[in-house]
């Protein structure tokens, strides 16, 4: 099982500012109540204030535990989530696979926080298999690492924003506002993340 995030105080200070950006570019205070935010979740503990969905309703971006959807590859994660919080959706697949799985697919804000460097292909794949599926109005909040913490090797920042029209169909790409907003925290002291935020303005 993966470590419990909701402990640390850098997850809370970097979701807070993702969420400040998206009420500033979707004019929401909090999502409505026919959409959905999705998120890969890892360990959901609702006892722990820093969790991400308790933090999530503490802030009213959620308004209800039923408007989040979290997907995760380990069941044993998505096991203990369900039993914590029911009203939830919880996925275990591979994120490509889940988010097709979703009924009424439909989300106002989603939270894809990689595990990933920043010029991994991996990471366009996974942006491209989401973008497609997204209605208008859409954030995505793309957590990678810029650098590798074992060697200090800091990796080109700028690699998503370039490289990500070469992935994805223009014709898709255009429906996506040119401003990516991003911004750079450091996690646990030795790894600096960087956040890019997507807006989707048309369909």
């Amino acid at each position: 099982m993966q470590p419990d995030y909701g402990l640390c105080e850098f997850k809370l200070e970097a979701r807070l500012k993702g969420i400040e950006i998206w009420k500033d570019i979707s004019g929401f205070n909090s999502i409505p109540v026919n959409k959905q935010y999705i998120t890969l979740c890892n360990v959901q503990n609702p006892d722990c204030e820093g969790t991400e969905i308790v933090q999530l309703k503490n802030e009213g971006v959620i308004s209800s535990y039923s408007q989040f959807i979290g997907i995760d590859r380990d069941q044993q994660i998505i096991d203990q989530n369900r039993i914590w919080v029911p009203e939830a959706t919880w996925i275990c697949e591979e994120w490509g696979n889940a988010i097709r799985k979703i009924d009424n697919f439909n989300p106002s804000l989603i939270y894809m926080d990689l595990t990933s460097w920043v010029c991994s292909d991996s990471v366009l794949n996974i942006i491209d298999s989401t973008l497609h599926l997204c209605p208008i109005n859409t954030v995505i909040l793309i957590n990678v690492m810029i650098n590798n913490p074992r060697s200090n090797r800091l990796f080109d920042s700028k690699y998503i924003v370039d490289n990500l029209p070469k992935k994805v169909p223009p014709s898709e790409m255009a429906k996506w506002s040119s401003n990516v907003h991003n911004f750079i925290y450091n996690a646990s002291g030795k790894t600096e993340m960087q956040t890019f935020v997507m807006f989707k303005k048309r369909i």
